[in-house]
């Protein structure tokens, strides 16, 4: 099992909205502020990841397929 370690984030939101709409899905999930926030953040994190993933995967594919000899096509 991975060890994890405490951690702890204090954050000025700066729009009060925020804070309601994290207690308010807190509270309908019967769940605690912490819980919501990591799954937030694991959530637009993973995301990102996948989205830089995808785009090396495209990078790679359109570099193997650069043919010398299709430049002159480019150049139309």
């Amino acid at each position: 099992m991975k060890k994890t370690y405490p951690t702890r984030i204090t954050a000025d939101l700066g729009n009060p909205l925020l804070m309601q709409m994290l207690k308010l899905e807190a509270q309908q999930k019967n769940i605690t502020l912490r819980e919501v926030l990591v799954t937030a953040l694991e959530c637009y994190f993973g995301h990102r990841l996948e989205q830089q993933l995808i785009y090396k995967a495209a990078q790679d594919t359109m570099h193997e397929w650069k043919d010398p000899k299709e430049d002159a096509y480019d150049k139309l």
